[in-house]
């Protein structure tokens, strides 16, 4: 039996949204320029965009029938079988003696190819600003309208993560948004796909520290469906019991990984270690195993009834629509929402705890992961751009200091950052790398020096002119795609940042001298008291860090609960 007509249109549907989807990328895999060499290898014709969308079209369920059978006969295939037992690899096959070195000449039929373009000036780019209304229920609406394709994108954010967590049951959060789009009171979660499908159209929920998120894509043809899938499921979520017990074992599954990595470990258990674990910000989103083994069905609606309302919300549209499309489209999917009022304040300002060092033993490990990190900044905070420019010149870019030093100088480690994380409440500021465990303590050192040198000196002019056109070059990517500008203006409603905050950017930091990252940077960073976790061989690391004189050793096993001196993973 070969497709039905309906599943042949559903599948020509979404492979004419993929494509469309597609031209929003100018590059990366799947992107404008990608499509461009494909056409011009396989056809010889890079605008071979509009046959190629012509030939999906016309595809019947007969062509199909026929195509699978001529191409998919069984003498046509290979069956691989995957055997118990113990894995015998053979020894590789002897490596040929490389060739004498020659010199080749290349002689390109396109001579303009051997001249290597150079740089231009900054290019002056226009960003979109969203028009904001509000609907009678309270809920706020961000518009973005973009012309340029059949496309629109949709993203539901509200005020409520992670740090509205009940202090007993870190990751009931990110738990509840995991659990929105797996069934309504009308439509299970195959019913919820096989729809988007058919549409041309996905779906995604989620949950950070500070928000939570269900986001939409479809064509324009289809978004007031799509807008209705996004309404059941923020509406009428059911929890059904069968699919919380699943994605309960994914969750739990998940974290258990996480143990696997140095890296995700260090970065789990820096919340708790910096925040201590009574602070919204003081467990990853995620949660513990212990709490997501707890959370019932009971838990999901009570978070649900108190923070999935209107006027804690946004609704961001970006896309091929007007202010009047717009206006219909948010008031038929959210129109009737309705809810109590919901203020959800910001947390409140974070105590780092008083241990300088944790360790977490990790036997055996030849690299020890590192974060070395403190309290930083509001994302609100009218210092955040200028402390943003200094973590830039700190570990921001490949070019950084930390970067430069720890893999350039001293070949410790492949890579090393900083980061300046985004948060409604006082988020935080880490240093990240892995390095070789024997030069641990070393590393920490050049880390600690190098923070401390942005407090005590006026950073080059050359290294603010990069961060400064960094940031500014990065702005477009921010609004590339429909999907990415709705998380972008979505983010402007979670952190109560003014709607042409990103148009402004660029002329306010333009003003920003030397001697004002200094200041920020003298006023922020504390070298002296930033805590510092290692993952790795205890036995290799321990006497290294020891030697620095930090101060009190704590030490944390690979869930981030507190354990003896004694004891080790």
């Amino acid at each position: 039996e070969g497709p039905t007509p309906a599943e042949l249109a559903a599948s020509q549907t979404s492979t004419f949204s993929g494509i469309v989807s597609s031209l929003e990328r100018i590059g990366g895999f799947g992107g404008v320029a990608d499509r461009l060499n494909m056409y011009n290898q396989h056809t010889k014709d890079p605008g071979y965009l509009n046959q190629d969308l012509a030939r999906h079209a016309a595809v019947t369920t007969d062509g199909i029938k026929k195509f699978v059978a001529e191409q998919l006969a069984k003498d046509h295939r290979a069956i691989v079988y995957g055997i118990p037992g113990e894995k015998v690899i053979p020894p590789a096959p002897p490596t040929p003696e490389a060739p004498a070195k020659t010199e080749a000449k290349v002689e390109s039929k396109e001579p303009w190819r051997n001249t290597v373009p150079g740089a231009g000036p900054t290019a002056v780019v226009k960003l979109p600003m969203a028009k904001r209304f509000q609907l009678q229920n309270g809920l706020t609406v961000l518009l973005v309208e973009s012309h340029r394709l059949p496309v629109v994108a949709g993203t539901l954010v509200l005020r409520s993560g992670s740090a509205q967590d009940p202090q007993d049951l870190p990751g009931l959060a990110g738990f509840t948004a995991s659990m929105l789009d797996e069934g309504t009171e009308k439509r299970d979660a195959l019913a919820i796909a096989n729809e988007l499908h058919k549409l041309g159209a996905s779906l995604n929920t989620g949950s950070s520290v500070d928000g939570s998120t269900i986001a939409c894509r479809s064509l324009k043809q289809t978004a007031g469906a799509t807008m209705s899938i996004l309404s059941d499921v923020a509406l009428h979520p059911a929890f059904p019991e069968k699919d919380i017990e699943r994605v309960r074992d994914e969750r739990v599954t998940s974290l258990l990984q996480q143990r696997d990595s140095p890296n995700q470990t260090a970065s789990r258990i820096m919340w708790s270690c910096l925040y201590g674990p009574s602070h919204p910000y003081g467990h990853i989103s995620l949660g513990t195993s212990e709490a997501l083994k707890k959370v019932t069905r009971d838990d999901m609606r009570k978070f649900y009834q108190a923070y999935f309302t209107p006027q804690n919300s946004a609704l961001v549209l970006v896309g091929d629509l007007n202010e009047v499309e717009a206006k219909k489209l948010a008031n038929e999917a959210l129109g009737s929402w309705t809810g109590p009022p919901t203020e959800t304040p910001r947390p409140p300002t974070g105590t780092m705890i008083s241990s300088r060092v944790i360790i977490v033993d990790k036997p055996e490990m030849p690299q020890t992961a590192l974060r070395v990190v403190q309290l930083g900044l509001m994302r609100s905070d009218p210092d955040f751009e200028r402390f943003d420019l200094a973590n830039t010149i700190l570990g921001g870019l490949f070019s950084s200091r930390i970067n430069m030093n720890l893999r350039e100088t001293h070949g410790y480690t492949y890579g090393a950052f900083s980061a300046l994380s985004e948060n409604r409440g006082q988020g935080p500021f880490l240093i990240g790398t892995s390095v070789r465990a024997d030069v641990t303590g070393a590393s920490i050192d050049e880390i600690l020096k190098e923070v401390k040198i942005m407090t005590e000196k006026p950073v080059t002019d050359e290294e603010l002119r990069m961060a400064k056109e960094s940031t500014v070059r990065t702005l477009p990517a921010l609004f590339q795609t429909t999907g990415s500008s709705a998380g972008t203006i979505a983010t402007l409603y979670l952190y109560d940042l003014p709607p042409d905050y990103y148009q402004t950017l660029p002329g306010r930091i333009a003003g920003i001298t030397p001697a004002d990252v200094q200041a920020v940077s003298k006023k922020y960073l504390a070298p002296d008291r930033m805590l510092v976790i290692a993952v790795g061989d205890r036995g290799k690391i321990e006497p290294q860090i020891t030697k620095l004189k930090l101060g009190s050793v704590a030490y944390r096993d690979l869930d981030g609960k507190e354990v003896a001196a004694a004891a080790t993973n």
